[in-house]
Formats: C-alpha cells, sequence, structure tokens
C-alpha cells in the first residue's frame, strides 16, 4: 500500500472483514444483491420500493464489492462503519413511511477532493493537511439530502492535476476493462468504482476534461456542467476559474439523478448562479434528435484521432441523421490553440492555489505534479492575460455557432486508453505527450464554461471503450443528458461490461 495514508485504508478494511456473509444473511429471497442493482439506481429503487432487498443490502455488497476488485486501486479510503448507519437510518425512515430522496439508499462515491465531515480531504495529496474536514462539501450534503449513502472516496490523480490517476501515495489506478491501461484523469478513481460494478455513480471533478476523460475509457456516463451551476464549496481547487464538479454514471440516467440532487447556488459559492434551462423544448420530445442540428467542426471532429475512434464517432454521426438529426458543417476558428491556453490558465491558478504550500513541502508531492506546479509558477501576466484573452475569443465564437446548431458532436478522446506508464502517444504521424492530447476535445467546453457529456459509442478492435461528446449552449445541462439516454435506449453501448469487475 502507498506511503502515509495507506495505514488508514487498511485499518478501514480490516472493518469489513466477513461483508460478505451478512450481504447473503440480510438480502430477501425475492431479489439477491446482484450487481445489476449496484449498476442501475433505478433497478435498484424498484428493489428498495418493493422490500426485496434493504439500503443496508446495497450498502453491504457495495463494500464488498469494493474490496473484491481492490487490485485496482480505486479507493483512498472506505468508510464502512459511517455507511452501515446511514443505511440502516434510511431503512427505519422507509419502514416508518417517511418521505424519502431520490437516491434514498444508493451508494455512491467521492472523488478525494470532495469534502466529507470527519474525513480529511487531500485531494489524494501528501502536501495538504492531514485533518479531518469540519463540515461536508455542498455536493457531499445535497447527496445525503437525497438519500444517498457514500461509502467512501476515491484515488485521483495527485491535486487533480494530471490524466493518468497514477498516484505516487495511494498507488496507480487501474482501468476495469483492462488493467494494464490507464482510467484517465484526474477522476480515475471515481470511472474505476462505477466501471467496476461497485456503485452505480460517482463524483468528480472536471476542470480540462477529468470527468469526461476517465468516462470515455471505462464505458461510462461524465458530465461537466455548465460552469456555475453546480457549487464547488468545499471542493479543493485546481484553477479558480475552471473547475466543476459532477456525476460519471453508468447511464445517463444516474446522471440526470445526481444534476437534479446537487445544482443551484449554496449563498457560498459566488460564481453559482440560478439561470433556466436552455434547450429545454428537447425534454418534452420522445423523440428528441429528430430535427436537431448537430455541429461538426471543419477539419476537427474526425481528424487526428485513431481510426476507430473516428469510426465510431462517425457512425453516431449516420445514427443521429438516421434519427432525424441534421449534420451541419461549422468552423471554430484557433481550436489548435485552445489546449496551450487551458494549460496556461490551469497550471498558473493550480500554482497560485498551492503556492504556499509548494514553497514549504516541495518533497511532499510526486514528481509530476511538482513539475507541472514549478512550471506554472513560471508563466508571466502577459501569458496569462492571453490565454484569457484566447478564451474570450473562443465563448464567442461558440457563442455565434449557437445560431447555426443546437449541440456539437465531437470525440472525447482523439485516441482509447493508453497503457499504463505511456507518456507519449502516435497520433496522425506526430508523437504527441499524453496529457496535451487528451485535452485536445475537451479544452472547448472547459474553457468557454459550456456543459458537455461524455457518453459511450462502441469498443475499438481491442474492446476498449470509445466516447464521444455532446457540447451544447450554457445551462443545456438536462437537455444534453435527454439525448444522451435517448442515444443509450437506441444503442446500447453503456451496456458493455469489463472483464474485471466486482460480479
Amino acid at each position: 500500500m502507498a506511503r502515509g495514508r495507506g495505514a488508514g485504508v487498511r485499518r478501514r478494511r480490516d472493518e469489513r472483514r466477513g461483508a460478505g456473509r451478512a450481504v447473503h444473511r440480510a438480502a430477501r429471497p425475492g431479489r439477491p444483491v446482484t450487481a445489476g442493482l449496484l449498476g442501475d439506481v433505478a433497478l435498484a429503487q424498484r428493489a428498495l420500493a418493493a422490500g426485496e432487498v434493504t439500503s443496508r443490502d446495497l450498502v453491504e455488497a457495495a463494500l464488498t464489492a469494493a474490496e473484491a476488485v481492490g487490485d485496482l486501486a480505486a479507493f483512498a479510503s472506505l468508510h464502512p462503519a459511517s455507511a452501515r448507519r446511514a443505511a440502516r437510518e434510511l431503512d427505519d425512515q422507509r419502514a416508518a413511511g417517511a418521505p424519502l430522496g431520490p437516491l434514498a439508499g444508493i451508494p455512491v462515491v467521492l472523488k478525494d477532493n470532495v469534502a466529507e465531515s470527519g474525513v480529511p480531504n487531500r485531494a489524494a495529496s501528501l502536501l495538504l493537511p492531514d485533518e479531518p474536514a469540519a463540515v461536508d462539501a455542498t455536493v457531499t450534503a445535497r447527496l445525503r439530502h437525497a438519500g444517498a449513502v457514500v461509502i467512501g472516496r476515491t484515488n485521483m490523480h495527485e491535486l487533480a492535476w494530471g490524466g493518468t490517476t497514477d498516484n505516487p501515495h495511494l498507488g496507480t489506478c487501474r482501468n476495469p476493462f483492462d488493467p494494464g491501461r490507464i482510467p484517465a484523469g484526474s477522476s480515475g478513481g471515481t470511472a474505476a468504482a462505477v466501471a467496476a460494478g461497485v456503485v452505480p455513480v460517482g463524483i468528480g471533478t472536471d476542470t480540462g476534461g477529468s470527468i469526461r476523460l476517465p468516462a470515455s475509457v471505462t464505458n461510462l456516463t461524465g458530465l461537466r456542467p455548465s460552469l456555475g451551476r453546480v457549487p464547488t464549496t468545499g471542493v479543493i481547487p485546481l484553477a479558480w476559474t475552471l473547475d466543476t464538479v459532477g456525476p460519471i454514471g453508468r447511464s445517463a440516467a444516474e446522471c440526470r439523478l445526481v444534476l437534479d440532487a446537487t445544482a443551484g447556488p449554496d449563498g457560498s459559492d459566488d460564481g453559482c448562479v440560478s439561470r433556466p434551462d436552455t434547450l429545454r423544448h428537447l425534454l418534452h420530445r420522445a423523440d428528441p434528435w429528430a430535427g436537431l442540428r448537430v455541429g461538426v467542426v471543419d477539419g476537427f471532429t474526425l481528424d487526428g484521432v485513431q481510426p476507430d475512434v473516428a469510426a465510431a464517432v462517425a457512425r453516431l454521426l449516420d445514427d443521429a441523421a438516421g434519427w432525424g438529426a441534421r449534420p451541419v458543417d461549422v468552423a471554430l476558428p484557433r481550436l489548435d490553440e485552445l489546449v496551450d491556453a487551458l494549460v496556461v490558465l490551469n497550471a498558473a491558478e493550480a500554482s497560485a492555489v498551492h503556492a504556499a504550500a509548494l514553497r514549504a513541502h516541495p518533497e511532499r508531492l510526486g514528481t509530476d505534479v511538482r513539475v507541472l506546479l514549478e512550471a506554472g509558477a513560471r508563466f508571466t501576466a502577459v501569458e496569462y492575460l492571453q490565454a484569457q484573452r484566447l478564451r474570450t475569443l473562443a465563448r464567442d465564437a461558440l457563442a455565434r455557432t449557437w445560431e447555426q446548431v443546437d449541440v456539437l458532436l465531437v470525440p472525447t478522446l482523439p485516441f482509447t486508453a493508453p497503457r499504463l506508464g505511456e507518456r507519449d502517444i502516435e497520433l496522425a504521424g506526430r508523437t504527441q505527450d499524453v496529457l496535451v492530447a487528451n485535452m485536445r476535445y475537451t479544452a472547448l467546453a472547459s474553457l468557454t464554461g459550456a456543459p458537455a457529456v461524455s457518453f459511450p459509442c462502441g469498443l475499438d478492435r481491442l474492446g476498449l471503450p470509445i466516447g464521444a461528446q455532446l457540447v451544447g449552449p450554457a445551462w443545456s445541462d438536462r437537455a444534453l443528458l435527454h439525448l444522451v439516454a435517448d442515444v443509450q435506449h437506441r444503442t446500447g453501448h453503456h451496456r458493455a461490461r469489463p472483464a474485471r469487475r466486482a460480479a
């Protein structure tokens, strides 16, 4: 086990010995706790309502599943005692006929940079204090209010500054579809836990793509909400002007439940506001793709990607046309400069966030993150302002694009999951840095504040997941999820399961 926090993780695991036997004793004869119940909120809710399982059954099954896939290094810590207590309280409330929230009894996980009262919030880093958080993050509190049961915290790229979830303190997180490959990052632990069948949904954060990238390579659905839609109060920042917090789930349905439970101002995050949904007419249509104008970016959408990725996204575009959508070619200027601008802003702001701790204890950081933070401190004010200027231009260009189209459809990643330790990748005859290439298709939404959903659109020839991404105008989050839910009903791509899973 990794340094620093490893002993604590082991102690928590020791509390769980024998949990598997408890699952089978507690489960009702009509419906054993199966992987299906841990992978589908709607199915679990029906079983709970029918009395076929209890919240305690689901939580015990999730804790046992987490133990079963421990070699994936998906978790920073597990909290069996508090999870069991919460589940027992929910069962008592259900038995008493009390009103329950939409996620009542559903086990969930939190990324290790989202505050949980009584638990250290360290962003998977030894740089930050090992002190219990005084209060829940707003997202955590709202999930609990909706009835969700937090079973633990997930591994992540240290401080959320990276795209592999290769963590020097908690271990290298692995992709359930191929443990020799990365789950991407920085929310790789959340994605690995959901993909492996431990929980149906979890919380990640997304600055430059850290929800969407892991969702893409693990065959999940991940929502980067509109900037300002979900409060980041209690989330350790990476880059103040870019950070968002949102769900990674088995399907769009899970993501919609979490969005509904967590969105809206909290009085503490000044950047979080309330706005009416856009594209809301789609929410009431059983056939939302009919007549939809789908933007295809000239020289970008299908260029410079692995052949299997290009083929999968092209098939999806053809399918959408068959469902009545109208593909529209659009031009967005200076797209090739967006990743550089994003790197400057991300690096400079992250260095500012952690400047004091970095000066005091650089030795506590993993090498890759320390190098990135030190590099961020060297960017000049001129370079930062130039990046902000490009961000403004991108936002203006995207606003004009919404006059021509309703949504944009692009890949999430130009490639499927790289192998562990692979730092460079060949794309279109060029060797590229994996971290930079990661953000080719995620940078646009990150810089402009637009919502974006990554969702499964097939497997490559090795059986590795391929993700597509819908980007929409600000506050179209629910409409995007509605479109993705329709895709998932029609195609079933999201049902592909990894070989490495709990059950």
